[in-house]
């Protein structure tokens, strides 16, 4: 799945729940393919509940910040309290963000320059 720095990019989770359903979190990361995470969210750290015996977590990252490379995407599917890992699940493709200029680096900083003469 091709992007770009600064794009709109969404998550999409199904989950399914116990028969007696439990609260549970939900974790969305990206590793370089060296296994370096790169970015992590959780719904739990976020306070974001997750309930009920199925459904949809969609995790939106507005502006993207990663520059290029491929990055692996993976979901984590926790207690409430965000341990421990039920299942852990890698998505079918990976990420690759391709870079529209020469910024270098592994992500975008927001930033500005001052200077004084």
């Amino acid at each position: 799945y091709e992007v770009r720095p600064r794009c709109d990019l969404r998550v999409r989770v199904h989950y399914r729940n116990s028969a007696e359903p439990v609260p549970l979190s939900v974790g969305i990361g990206f590793t370089r393919t060296d296994a370096t995470l790169c970015l992590g969210h959780t719904t739990e750290l976020d306070g974001v509940q997750v309930e009920g015996s199925e459904g949809v977590v969609e995790l939106d990252l507005e502006h993207l910040r990663l520059l290029s490379g491929e990055f692996v995407v993976f979901v984590w599917l926790m207690d409430g309290r965000g341990v421990p890992r039920y299942h852990q699940l890698i998505a079918a493709r990976n990420l690759v963000v391709l870079n529209d200029g020469k910024e270098p680096g592994l992500f975008l900083q927001d930033h500005s320059w001052n200077v004084r003469g």
